[in-house]
């Protein structure tokens, strides 16, 4: 006599259990914003002057900036998980959906911060481990904690945190703090408020909904889209100065250049049109922006130099 066949579901729901938790915790880690940082602490690494530094030196740096990183994202998920139950877009996160506790998530989010800030004490350097605690810090403690829930202006101070990466990576090659790693410190900086002010204006009834305080539901859309504006113009003059640092050359200068007008042409465009459909492009290509910037400041200063 045959038996019977298990279910599919049966045979695979412990499995997928697992694997749900697996994606849950990953995500509460925001990857796309560790993402963000890795590359820019890879860059400042590559482009600081001199000879390369060991690689497992750069395999600890990116890997205790990745573990606090990842830290700060799980805190802010823990800090803003009211907020994310009140959202569209992210009240199918894991903790406001209740699929893992808010004491947990606390708990992962501190053991990755302490982690990393060890891996980097013991094998990168104070200089990088302080710079990383001062960002975690910001973005834990000046922006989730105090400035979100206070001012529209939240994410322009706030952008400092995401800002230090290249300055870390400058810092962990071992070469003092100048004016360089400061420049490539206020690129990032300054592309902060417009590509999230591109998204803000998408999600606008989402901020409303949660009552955080977003420049587009407390100054209106037109008033964002001119804030946009002059960041993005304050922006693209500002990636041209590198080279006078002695960072970056005639390539860059070229690419830079243009991305950096595009960028301008494409804000006064959403600007003037004053329709989602433009300010969704001009958010996607922020972010093709930075990435282009990056990329051929690193090529232009360390392979074209």
């Amino acid at each position: 006599m045959r038996a019977p066949a298990l279910s599919a579901g049966a045979a695979s729901g412990p499995w997928e259990r697992v694997r749900q938790a697996v994606s849950d915790y990953y995500e509460l880690t925001k990857p796309g914003i560790v993402a963000l940082i890795l590359i820019t602490t890879l860059s400042g690494f590559l482009v600081a002057p001199g000879p390369y530094g060991p690689p497992a030196l750069l395999l600890a740096t990116l890997a205790g900036v990745g573990l606090v990183s990842g830290g700060g994202g799980v805190l802010n998920c823990y800090i803003d998980r009211d907020i994310d139950a009140r959202m569209r877009r992210t009240a199918r996160r894991a903790i406001p959906a209740g699929r893992i506790r808010p004491g947990a998530a606390l708990l992962y989010g501190l053991g990755l911060t302490g982690a990393g800030l060890a891996i980097l004490l013991a094998w990168v350097g104070k200089l990088p481990a302080a710079l990383t605690f001062v960002g975690f810090s910001i973005y834990v403690g000046v922006y989730s904690l105090w400035l979100k829930r206070r001012t529209p202006q939240n994410i322009v101070l706030g952008g400092a945190a995401g800002a230090m990466g290249p300055v870390i990576g400058w810092a962990a090659a071992g070469q003092g703090l100048g004016v360089a790693p400061w420049l490539l410190f206020a690129i990032i900086f300054l592309w902060t408020p417009p590509h999230f002010w591109s998204l803000a204006l998408l999600a606008e009834e989402d901020y409303r909904r949660a009552g955080v305080p977003m420049l587009p539901n407390v100054r209106g859309a037109a008033a964002t889209r001119r804030w946009v504006v002059a960041y993005t113009v304050a922006l693209a003059a500002v990636a041209m100065l590198p080279p006078l640092a002695g960072v970056g050359g005639p390539l860059y200068l070229a690419v830079a250049g243009a991305a950096g007008v595009i960028y301008v042409a494409m804000a006064v465009q959403a600007w003037r049109q004053a329709i989602r459909e433009a300010d969704r492009a001009l958010f996607h290509y922020s972010l093709f922006y930075l990435s282009v910037v990056y990329t051929t400041l690193v090529i232009s200063a360390r392979w074209l130099a």
